[in-house]
C-alpha cells in the first residue's frame, strides 16, 4: 500500500538547513485532504514516519517539527518519538487547561522541545509559555507592526522565533531585522511529497493483543502467540525494535525477545502506532497463511536437528520473512536492511549458502514437491518421509486453527 507525507525545510539566518516540518498527505496531491480530523492525520503521519520511512531517513538527522493535537498529547502519542528527533508543535486552536499544562510540563521534563504553531499574538497560551522553546509566527496573517511586537516580547523571555509563511526576500530580511532565527515558507521551498510502501496488516489477533495489553501485567507468551500468527505484524514489530536506540547493538532472535527487549510500555506505544493506520478490511491474503505455515514448518524441523534446535525461533522468522517481499511488495533486500536479524539468517534469505539457507531450501523443496531434493536432506532432521508429511500436515492444521481465531497453542 502506498503511503505519503510531505516535508518542508526550515532554515536559519545563514540559509542553512536547520530542521524539517512533516505534514500529513493522503496521496500525491500536495495539500491536506478534507474529511480527516487532526487526531487521525497526526497519528497516521507519525506512524508512517516511524514504521515506513524511518524518521532519520526523512530528516537526515535534523529535528522534525510535527503538529500534535491536544488529544494525542494527552494520550502520550508524542512519546513514540525521541526528544532528539522531534519538535512538538502545539496547534493554534488548542484549548489550554490544567491537563494540558501538566502534560507540557512532563514533556519538558523529558527534554522534548515545544513550539507554538501559527502564533497570532494572543494571551491564550500564557499558562504554558514558560515551557515553550520556539514561537512560530504567521507572517501571512499579521502586519509588520504585530510581527515586530511579538519578536520584542518573546526575545526578552529567551524564546526562539520562527517566521513561517515567508514568501518574499522582503519578508526574510524584515524577519532577520526583528530578531527571528528560523524561517519557513514558499520563498525557500514548498513542501515536498515523499512516497513509501506499507505492508498490509491482517486484522487477525488484534483483539487478543489489545485485551492482553490492557492487563496490569500482560503475559508475554500470550502476546508472542497473538503476534506470531500475523507475519506482517511480526515484520512491523521487528522494524519498530530496530528504530529504538540501545547502548549496545541488539540482535533479535525471537518475537518474545523483541517484546521483552522493548518492554511493556513500548509495546503499548507500538500498538498505538499500528492501530493508528486505517487497516485494510479485505479478505485475508492467502500469502499470509502460507508464510506462517512455512515459518512453523521451519521451526518444527529445526527443533528436531542438533544443527538448529538452539535457534528454532530464528528458523520461524526466516521462514516467514522469506515471503515478505511477496506480501508487502517491497524488495526483500530493502526489508532485510531494516531488520535486526542475525547475520547468517539475513544471508540465508539473501541466497547465500549456509546452514539456514539449506533449511529454507528444504522447506521450499517440500512445498514444491521436489522429492529428490527432500530425500537428500531427510537425515539432517532424523525423519523419514512419512514423518515429514505428518509434520507438515500438523503445521497446516495448526495454522488453520490460528487463522480461524480459535488457537490451540501447543508449540
Amino acid at each position: 500500500m502506498d503511503v505519503y507525507l510531505a516535508r518542508q525545510p526550515i532554515y536559519d539566518v545563514m540559509r542553512k538547513l536547520s530542521a524539517y516540518e512533516l505534514l500529513y498527505r493522503a496521496d500525491e496531491r500536495n495539500y491536506f485532504a478534507e474529511g480527516i480530523d487532526g487526531d487521525q492525520a497526526t497519528a497516521i503521519l507519525v506512524s508512517d514516519a516511524i514504521t515506513v520511512f524511518g524518521v532519520n531517513n526523512i530528516t537526515n538527522g535534523h529535528p522534525a517539527f510535527i503538529n500534535f493535537t491536544k488529544n494525542l498529547l494527552l494520550e502520550d502519542f508524542a512519546l513514540t518519538l525521541s526528544p532528539k528527533e522531534v519538535v512538538i508543535e502545539i496547534l493554534e486552536d488548542t484549548v489550554v487547561d490544567e491537563s494540558l499544562i501538566q502534560k507540557v510540563k512532563e514533556l519538558k521534563n523529558q527534554n522534548y522541545i515545544i513550539a507554538l504553531d501559527d502564533y497570532m499574538g494572543g494571551s491564550e497560551f500564557a499558562d504554558i509559555i514558560e515551557y515553550v522553546d520556539i514561537i512560530k509566527v504567521d507572517f501571512a496573517g499579521l502586519d509588520r507592526k504585530e510581527i515586530k511586537e511579538i519578536a520584542e516580547r518573546f526575545k526578552k523571555l529567551g524564546k526562539k522565533l520562527l517566521a513561517e509563511k515567508v514568501e518574499t526576500e522582503e519578508d526574510f530580511l524584515y524577519a532577520i531585522g526583528c530578531g527571528y532565527e528560523l524561517f519557513q515558507g514558499y520563498y525557500f521551498s514548498k513542501p515536498n511529497i515523499l512516497k513509501g510502501q506499507s505492508t498490509k496488516l491482517d486484522s487477525i489477533g488484534y483483539s487478543d493483543i489489545i485485551v492482553e495489553l490492557s492487563k496490569f501485567s500482560p503475559d508475554f507468551q500470550s502476546l508472542t502467540q497473538a503476534i506470531k500468527v500475523n507475519p506482517s505484524l511480526t515484520y512491523k514489530l521487528l522494524q519498530y525494535v530496530n528504530t529504538l536506540k540501545f547502548e549496545q547493538k541488539v540482535t533479535i532472535t525471537s518475537i518474545r525477545m523483541a517484546l521483552v527487549t522493548i518492554g511493556i510500555n513500548e509495546i503499548r506505544r507500538w500498538m498505538l502506532l499500528i492501530m493508528a493506520r486505517e487497516f485494510c478490511k479485505e479478505k485475508r491474503d492467502e500469502l499470509l497463511k502460507t508464510a506462517f505455515i512455512r515459518g512453523v514448518f521451519a521451526e518444527k524441523l529445526a527443533v528436531r536437528s542438533d544443527q538448529y534446535k538452539e535457534r528454532a525461533h530464528e528458523a520461524f522468522l526466516m521462514g516467514v520473512f522469506s515471503m515478505m517481499d511477496s506480501i508487502s511488495g517491497v524488495p526483500l533486500n530493502n526489508i532485510l536492511e531494516e531488520l535486526p536479524l542475525s547475520e547468517d539468517v539475513k544471508n540465508a534469505l539473501s541466497g547465500e549458502e549456509n546452514k539456514f539457507r539449506r533449511l529454507l531450501e528444504f522447506v521450499i523443496h517440500y512445498e514444491e514437491a521436489d522429492w529428490d531434493e527432500v530425500y537428500k536432506e531427510l537425515s539432517v532432521y532424523d525423519l523419514d518421509i512419512e514423518a515429514v508429511l505428518r509434520l507438515y500436515l500438523e503445521c497446516v492444521v495448526y495454522t488453520d486453527l490460528l487463522f480461524k481465531n480459535k488457537p490451540e497453542i501447543t508449540t
